[in-house]
């Protein structure tokens, strides 16, 4: 084994995504209402996250298509929006927090792998700038770990449930997908490293419900998946 790759939010951060997104599009969106009505704005803001979902060159990074579709269908300024965007998530993202914290065993499984010297990646759905993913991790109380890699937008060119997101993070750090083994919460959107040939381990804590499921190579909670990667 070379690498674990971790899932964030409902893996390793005790976050339900589908109570938490609707917040965050509300308090955003009002935070920009002298610039943009909200009702406007959320529909904006999911058209572009859309185009990230879907985005299939490689020449482009996750914050260029969303600047991309953002801003110039709108004929929007980037210079008036975007520090407002950088303000929001410096003062205003942090305070999203109701409670978060680390999922029982998400510690334990980080300090595992380290000790047995693999790679440790934070396999976050780069949909967010890497202020966001980085509160996000002083949630979970991870924000100190010495990961290898931190998926965001600005560097990444594809988004899960698309394979190459995976192989990107593969060639990055040179690893190969059978010595890898991803651990997260998706059914679809972090089994789908499976079709690389990378290990998977479906953590049962805060599963999220999908039509489309793939199978797994591992099943249980998070706590779980540190008695396989000891014996790794």
């Amino acid at each position: 084994m070379q690498a674990i790759f971790f899932d964030l939010d409902g893996t390793l951060l005790d976050l339900d995504i589908n109570e938490f997104f609707p917040r965050y599009l509300k308090k955003l969106s009002q935070n920009l209402a002298d610039l943009m009505e909200p009702e406007k704005f959320v529909d904006h803001l999911l058209f572009s996250t859309k185009a990230m979902l879907e985005n299939t060159n490689p020449e482009k990074t996750n914050k260029e298509v969303f600047m991309e579709t953002f801003f110039a269908p709108e004929g929007l300024e980037v210079e008036e929006f975007y520090p407002r965007f950088e303000k929001f998530y410096q003062n205003d993202f942090p305070l999203l927090n109701t409670g978060y914290g680390p999922v029982p065993g998400a510690h334990e499984a980080l300090e595992v792998a380290m000790k047995k010297g693999f790679d440790i990646v934070l396999a976050t759905n780069p949909l967010f700038p890497r202020e966001a993913v980085l509160e996000r991790m002083r949630w979970a109380k991870i924000d100190d770990f010495p990961f290898a890699l931190i998926s965001t937008y600005e560097h990444m060119h594809f988004c899960k449930p698309n394979p190459q997101y995976f192989g990107e993070i593969l060639n990055r750090l040179d690893l190969s997908p059978e010595k890898t083994l991803m651990v997260g919460n998706d059914p679809l959107e972090d089994l789908i490293a499976g079709k690389l040939g990378i290990k998977t381990f479906l953590a049962e804590d805060y599963i999220v419900e999908r039509k489309e499921q793939l199978p797994a190579d591992y099943t249980g909670k998070l706590q779980d998946v540190v008695s396989i990667i000891e014996n790794y």
